[in-house]
């Protein structure tokens, strides 16, 4: 869907851009996932007129230099449907300093390094607030899916499925280097977005929406 509109004019301000994985994740949020308090959502960060996220690609799990923070125009995150944003207040940080900020975390958050539920794009936008010393504190509404994830059953099955995709993506990569098809699924399986992926974690997953936090 399209972005957000009429932003508040001062650059310091943080913004979380709050948007719906995909067109399933945002009919579910509507109709099942707000009334039960845990809604799932793709967050990215807006400061000094950057939106910043983390993701994953399907291409990089074997290459720890690149990194799973990028950017975008604020409110336009590609991919993904705009729901809302919430205004966190002005950074403490000069412009200069949230650069380094940054670049530390570009550093420190390679794309390989992605986790479903442990290290995603929400976890890196609540890192990254928390570093602009804003006022208001992270929502704990948009943590709500990773703490109901981390019930030591469901994190178990979420932690085994997200292994499974992650080794599919490898596969596929791999064949797709050595010029084979690459993308074809097994039998049974069939394609799934990040939101799929929560609800229904037997099914291998391509995850690109939780990515474009690349979820």
């Amino acid at each position: 869907g399209g972005g957000a509109e009429g932003f508040p004019a001062n650059p310091r301000d943080v913004q979380l851009h709050i948007y719906h994985c995909d067109s399933l994740t945002g009919f579910l949020n509507r109709a099942v996932l707000l009334q039960a308090e845990i809604p799932i959502y793709h967050v990215g960060v807006e400061v000094y007129g950057r939106e910043w996220a983390f993701q994953y690609f399907e291409n990089a799990w074997s290459d720890p230099c690149i990194s799973g923070v990028q950017c975008c125009s604020p409110g336009r995150a590609c991919g993904f449907e705009y729901v809302k944003s919430v205004n966190l207040g002005p950074t403490s940080l000069t412009e200069g300093e949230v650069v380094g900020v940054v670049a530390l975390l570009r550093r420190s958050w390679p794309a390989c390094g992605y986790h479903i539920t442990r290290r995603n794009c929400i976890n890196f936008a609540d890192t990254f607030v928390e570093q602009l010393k804003v006022p208001q504190p992270f929502p704990s509404w948009l943590k709500a899916i990773l703490e109901a994830a981390a019930n030591p059953t469901a994190d178990a099955i979420v932690d085994y499925t997200w292994s499974m995709s992650k080794w599919w993506m490898l596969r596929n990569q791999e064949q797709a280097e050595a010029g084979g098809s690459g993308s074809v699924l097994p039998a049974g399986a069939s394609e799934a977005s990040c939101g799929n992926f929560w609800l229904l974690p037997t099914m291998t997953s391509s995850c690109t929406s939780l990515v474009k936090a690349s979820g």
